[in-house]
């Protein structure tokens, strides 16, 4: 199974709107609703999974736990692992002005331009020499 099956059902990308995700998944129920097309086993299978993608991704704290593991998933199988998670209240400021900090098991810091951390609606990862630590807003 694909990682990114919800998304891939709905016809979306994980950096789709909410009402993106919204408007393909009526389009793509009105396609498939059991009232609307002839009962095959499959049309009622992708039915299912199309309702099963939208009860996640309609939801902020789903999809947003859901992203997460997709991104997970995508790390490891590239033989990455995240580390730590860390919520973007615990960084530190740090003597550059638009730079904070968290500090490494190793004894190094993650470092993460406050601007990088503003723009993004999502999960940053960052890295010091040795470890990959996930950044949540």
């Amino acid at each position: 199974m694909d990682i990114y099956d919800y998304y891939n059902t709905l016809g979306c990308s994980m950096d789709s709107s909410y009402e993106d995700i919204k408007h393909a998944y009526y389009h793509r129920a009105r396609q498939l609703h059991p009232d609307k097309t002839i009962g095959t086993e499959e049309n009622t299978k992708e039915f299912q999974l199309l309702a099963k993608a939208w009860s996640i991704l309609k939801d902020p704290d789903l999809r947003k736990k859901y992203d997460t593991e997709c991104k997970q998933a995508e790390l490891e199988s590239n033989n990455i692992i995240v580390h730590a998670t860390v919520h973007s209240h615990e960084l530190q400021a740090t003597n550059k002005k638009d730079v904070l900090s968290f500090p490494c098991r190793c004894g190094n810091y993650y470092k993460i331009d406050k601007e990088i951390l503003e723009e993004k609606n999502c999960s940053i990862y960052v890295t010091c020499e040795e470890f990959i630590v996930e950044v949540l807003k």
